[in-house]
């Protein structure tokens, strides 16, 4: 498919909260949402342990991310 790189920076709020949702009801067996810096080192990693919900709610630098 198409993907597209945004590279503008703009001003955003400070804190975050990503809702995961897992419609069969057991998690997400193993799978995580992540999100990275541009050195790799991983800022957020969240998942669904059991369940079909969870909230993760996470603080991101000042900085830009490309999307």
């Amino acid at each position: 498919g198409d993907s597209e790189t945004l590279s503008s920076c703009v001003a955003l709020p400070a804190d975050y909260t990503v809702n995961l949702v897992d419609s069969w009801g057991d998690g997400w067996n193993g799978n995580t949402f992540t999100i990275e810096d541009s050195n790799d080192s991983v800022l957020v990693n969240a998942t669904i342990s059991s369940g079909s919900s969870a909230s993760q709610t996470f603080c991101l630098p000042d900085e830009c991310f490309e999307l």
